[in-house]
């Protein structure tokens, strides 16, 4: 007695392990990146709090000055630097936004005892009050109004974290590409400030986290709003950008990509981009 399927039997165990093969192989898959719909739904809900957020601190535009510093557009028309202890983060009508920002990362408050004593400039005889920053938990806010849970996303009030998370394969939904990239709506851009922002594209292995042996690496990233090709910018909007949510151009060279530069430029290091699935398996199965 023949015990070996017949021929066309043996064909569609084929197909149906195939099939399932493709199956578990979309599952894994699935879990590392969001359809197309899924992820520009994302994209438009991360970028719609983004701009909600810039228009409710009075749609600062931020600029560099001919020394290559950030500098405020000040209802003057006026572009200035905002000392520490000035600026929206320290008048009455906004400060408060700042603690939108803080539960769930921290449990710093930002203080508003004293508000409203200079636009840009701090005067000689006030006292500097030195707050946290606050840039981070900005940007963690967002992706919490977009809907990204704690499983996708790791909310902080240091951005190193997030990098690394991404970088170590524990934030699978992202992934972290080195500049010179081009920029699309959505993607977060990140630099080194501080002592350490000198470090280039090679050197994105040093950037460590806060549970890191090595001290955390200080940084700051913007979320990218529009990408204009046309005229070589990208739009970003930051919190704690010249101590207020700002929207600035970051220029993008040859290409339309985003390059690194030494100090006194940004200093754009990498960006944290969403992964989409680009494939169908539902055909690949057939």
């Amino acid at each position: 007695m023949n015990d070996r399927p017949a021929p066309d039997a043996r064909r569609a165990l084929r197909r149906c392990a195939r099939g399932f093969a493709l199956l578990a192989l979309a599952i894994a898959l699935g879990g590392c990146a969001l359809s197309p719909r899924e992820a520009q739904s994302r994209i438009d809900r991360l970028v719609a709090a983004a701009l909600d957020e810039w228009r409710d601190w009075g749609r600062q535009q931020v600029r560099f000055d001919a020394d290559g510093g950030l500098c405020a557009v000040l209802p003057d028309g006026s572009c200035r630097s905002v000392d520490d202890g000035c600026g929206r983060e320290r008048s009455s009508r906004h400060c408060a936004l700042v603690n939108r920002y803080w539960p769930g990362v921290s449990r710093y408050r930002h203080p508003c005892e004293r508000t409203d004593l200079c636009e840009a400039t701090l005067p000689a005889s006030a006292r500097t009050e030195r707050t946290e920053p606050w840039s981070a938990a900005f940007v963690s806010h967002l992706y919490r109004r977009a809907g990204f849970s704690v499983l996708e996303f790791l909310f902080s009030d240091t951005h190193a974290d997030y990098v690394l998370a991404t970088r170590e394969g524990r934030m699978p939904l992202f992934e972290l590409l080195a500049v010179p990239v081009a920029p699309s709506r959505g993607d977060l851009l990140c630099a080194v400030r501080g002592p350490g922002k000198a470090i280039g594209p090679p050197m994105i292995d040093w950037i460590s986290a806060q549970w890191s042996a090595r001290a955390f690496t200080p940084m700051h990233c913007d979320l990218v709003v529009e990408v204009s090709r046309e005229r070589g910018v990208a739009r970003i909007v930051g919190g704690n950008v010249e101590q207020a949510v700002s929207m600035r151009e970051a220029p993008l060279g040859s290409a339309g990509r985003l390059d690194w530069a030494p100090p006194p430029a940004p200093g754009w290091l990498l960006v944290l981009r969403l992964r989409e699935r680009r494939s169908d398996f539902g055909e690949m199965a057939r």
